[in-house]
């Protein structure tokens, strides 16, 4: 991956909205630059870029399957709506 590349992807995380940075997600276009973003972003800033990642069309099966195991889908398939009930 190159500097271009990696200055995209940190201008995304450092995006100061999430709507802005779905837009930027669009303009990805492979699947290590959806992976690399996945990997670095903050899950505390919600689930609008993760989600958009997913539709993306370049998402591919591992880029999928880490934000399932981001998103602590074990738990959720394991113990369902009861895994986020209790949530301090």
């Amino acid at each position: 991956m190159d500097a271009k590349q990696l200055k995209k992807l940190s201008d995304i995380l450092r995006s100061e909205s999430n709507t802005e940075a779905v837009k930027k997600v669009k303009s990805i276009m492979t699947e290590d630059e959806l992976f690399v973003l996945l990997d670095n972003y903050n899950w505390d800033n919600g689930f609008e870029v993760p989600e958009a990642i997913i539709n993306h069309p370049n998402c591919t099966l591992p880029v999928a399957l880490l934000a399932f195991y981001r998103a602590d889908g074990i738990r959720y398939l394991f113990e369902g709506e009861d895994a986020f009930a209790n949530r301090l």
